[in-house]
């Protein structure tokens, strides 16, 4: 959690526009460090685990609000609060499914595609739509 939060900061800061800093997030989160078989494997662990601990079901909340922060942090300088809440939802969850498909060798083969599959929702909810 430690490295992405790093990596996730440090994109966000060279991020000149508000769009750019929601794809910086979605790049990160399949970047080289994050997208390999290694750590989506943790990361599916770490989910089953925070079911049964009240220590990583915390960890868990912290990095789904990160995430989530993270996300609206572009958003909201695009759409419209509830819209752009709405979206980030829908970000994050194709974010951990894109990841467990990922895990069960069942879909998106590599993280340029995965890119290009949230990308391609976010396009779609912002039609367009660019802000500072």
């Amino acid at each position: 959690l430690t490295e992405l939060n790093i990596d996730t900061r440090r994109a966000l800061h060279t991020a000149g526009t508000a769009r750019e800093r929601v794809s910086s997030v979605v790049a990160v989160s399949f970047s080289d460090d994050q997208f390999q078989a290694e750590i989506i494997a943790a990361w599916l662990a770490f989910y089953v685990e925070a079911q049964k601990s009240t220590e990583l079901r915390r960890l868990l909340r912290i990095y789904a609000r990160r995430l989530h922060s993270n996300l609206m942090s572009g958003l909201t300088g695009i759409l419209p609060r509830a819209e752009a809440d709405r979206v980030a939802e829908a970000t994050a969850a194709l974010i951990d499914g894109l990841y467990i498909r990922r895990a069960l060798k069942d879909g998106v083969p590599d993280a340029q595609t995965a890119i290009a599959l949230v990308e391609d929702y976010l396009e779609t909810k912002l039609n367009g739509r660019s802000l500072p």
